[in-house]
């Protein structure tokens, strides 16, 4: 019977989708309850981080005149 295995890989990957879902709100909860408190993110290193992204995603832009 074929579609007993069909059925299992959905509900397997919607249970996967679900569990992704969670993990990303319990991250933004715990986000959302230490913004501002000494649990926060360090401003240095937040930058930090920042700046690595703007330099992998300007190489990736098309430059132009105006970009930073």
């Amino acid at each position: 019977m074929k579609r007993l295995p069909a059925a299992r890989e959905a509900m397997e990957a919607r249970l996967r989708a679900l569990n992704r879902q969670r993990v990303l709100e319990e991250i933004a909860e715990y986000a959302r309850a230490c913004a501002g408190t000494e649990a926060d993110l360090d401003s240095r290193l937040e930058e930090a981080g920042l700046e690595s992204l703007r330099g992998m995603y300007r190489s990736t832009w098309k430059a132009t005149p105006e970009d930073p």
